[in-house]
């Protein structure tokens, strides 16, 4: 993966969001 840190940010935020919205 060229863009690993963009990934892992948009995942992190992504779970982040995913979680907040769920709870």
């Amino acid at each position: 993966m060229i863009h690993d840190k963009v990934t892992a940010s948009m995942t992190a935020a992504i779970f982040r969001f995913f979680f907040y919205f769920s709870a």
